[in-house]
């Protein structure tokens, strides 16, 4: 009898300590980052792409596990792609005699706000899935850069730039790991998304939409969370 009556107390003790830490009333801070790197490069032909996001949030637990809050993110894209270009022919065989490399640099600064349902497991594992949303401006520079490979020189390098605006909503998944009661690991999975982007330069806006769900681990996200 003894034994029952303290498994049952330990029983009670341990949910109550799974589910204090996400209880309502209490600070959600928490910090992400997603880096990749892909390079595709051949006798000097291809492409490489550098993709950093650094997104960071404050919510509020108006709920036993349910998180409201505010943030941004930070985004920047550089891609490079090499082709071989085509100059003239000769007994109609066309000549290839220089490298044209297309840089493409994206810089973005985005608030966002979010909803975040966690649902813990033990008082460490726990699972979450967040909506989120941001807008804002994007500043992207386009570089043209045309190299002779006879001649072995450079012509004049070209440059256009633009301001436009983007908007994002992202419904992921998550896996948290709980370090302390207060501090934790969590990965972020990417999933669905859906955006718009458009230029202002462009009279009126055209806007893009693009719709994906991408689950892709070159596109999740790792960082750290506090609940205070």
């Amino acid at each position: 009898m003894k034994r029952i009556v303290f498994f049952l107390f330990i029983s009670i003790i341990f949910r109550m300590n799974v589910y204090s830490q996400y209880d309502k009333g209490k600070f959600y801070i928490e910090s992400n980052l997603l880096f990749n790197y892909d390079k595709n490069i051949s006798n000097g032909l291809g492409d490489k792409t550098t993709k950093l996001v650094l997104n960071s949030d404050v919510g509020y637990l108006v709920f036993r596990n349910f998180v409201v809050g505010a943030g941004f993110n930070n985004n920047y894209t550089r891609s490079a792609a090499t082709i071989q270009g085509l100059k003239g022919t000769c007994n109609g065989v066309p000549i290839t005699d220089e490298h044209i490399t297309n840089t493409r640099t994206m810089n973005g600064f985005y608030p966002a706000v979010f909803v975040k349902y966690i649902y813990p497991f033990t008082s460490r594992l726990s699972v979450s899935l967040m909506l989120r949303s941001l807008a804002g401006k994007t500043k992207e520079k386009v570089t043209m850069q045309y190299f002779d490979l006879i001649t072995e020189t450079s012509r004049p390098t070209v440059t256009k730039s633009e301001t436009g605006k983007y908007s994002e909503t992202s419904l992921s998944p998550e896996i948290r790991y709980s370090l302390t009661k207060h501090i934790g690991l969590q990965i972020n999975f990417s999933g669905y998304e859906i955006s718009f982007s458009g230029y202002v330069l462009k009279t009126p806006i055209t806007y893009e939409k693009s719709e994906k769900i991408n689950l892709s681990p070159k596109n999740w996200s790792f960082g750290v969370f506090v609940v205070i």
